[in-house]
This record gives structure tokens, sequence and C-alpha cells, in this order.
């Protein structure tokens, strides 16, 4: 791969980070205003649970499990049964996303803002996946990075809005 291409992939890559960063604080500001501010506060742990397990949970296991579940599985299932079919590939990224979504069912604005980054996260899969890249370790770690930026605003620094 030439440098072209690998600045290319990093553009890519961090155009869908900033992409899911703005996406996560336009919910934030906009969810009290579409369901009201109590039915907002999304309590992902306790704070008590010690920023080590949370980091380690939320960071590492959670993407890795999610990756598996929600875009390795439905995505290599696409490619080695119904690729030939015409569109089959966005019903297999739009089933995953709503599933995925509905795996975020903290409320209702957050099940979309997760069908969304599902969307994100099945696109950037297929994108490497197609340059001959491994999609599941992109993925991944796309969807790392993202949570370690909430996990830091969210849980380390205390920067709820």
């Amino acid at each position: 791969m030439n440098t072209y291409n690998l600045r290319n992939n990093y553009l890519y890559f961090f155009k869908f980070l900033f992409i899911l960063i703005i996406s996560s604080h336009l919910v934030e500001i906009l969810c009290p205003y579409l369901i009201g501010s109590e039915k907002c506060e999304v309590k992902y742990f306790d704070k008590t649970e010690g920023l080590i397990k949370i980091f380690t949970i939320s960071v590492v296991l959670g993407p890795l499990l999610e990756t598996f579940l929600f875009q390795f599985i439905p995505i290599e299932l696409y490619y080695k049964l119904f690729r030939k079919k015409k569109n089959s590939k966005w019903v297999f990224i739009g089933v995953s996303s709503i599933i995925f979504g509905i795996s975020h069912n903290y409320n209702i604005i957050t099940i979309f803002d997760a069908i969304f980054a599902g969307v994100l996260f099945s696109v950037l899969y297929i994108h490497f996946k197609n340059l001959g890249l491994n999609g599941f370790l992109f993925t991944f770690l796309l969807h790392a990075v993202y949570n370690l930026y909430a996990f830091i605003i969210d849980d380390f620094l205390n920067l709820n809005y």
C-alpha cells in the first residue's frame, strides 16, 4: 500500500471518529429537548465500580464483543452467502445496526444514535475488508477509541452535560 492510500485510510478512520464524536455531543445537547432531562440521564456504570473496571469493559471488552457480534458475524455471513445479491449488503448493514442500536437501549435517543454508529462501524469494516485489510481490527479500534473518548469525558474527567 502506497503512502497516499495509507494517508487516505487514516483520514477515513479519523473522519468516522469525528462524526461519531460530533453525533454523541449533538445527542447529549438535544436529548433533553426531545424526551426530557430525566430520561436522558444515562448511567452506564456505577462510579464505585472503579475506573480500571469501567475502562476494561467499555474500552476493551465491549468494543471487542460488539465488533464480533454486530459487524464481524453479519458482514462475513454476507460475504460468504449473499454477496452476489443486489443491495443485500445494505440489508445486512441495516439489520446489524438496528440490533446494535437496540442493545444500547438506555433511551430512544441513544438507540437511534447507536444505530447510526452501527452503520458507520459496518461501512468502515467493509471499506477496510474490501482493501484486503483487517476490517475487524479497524472497526474494533474505531469503537475502542470512541469509547475511550467517552470514558475520558464522562468517567475520568466527569464533564457530563
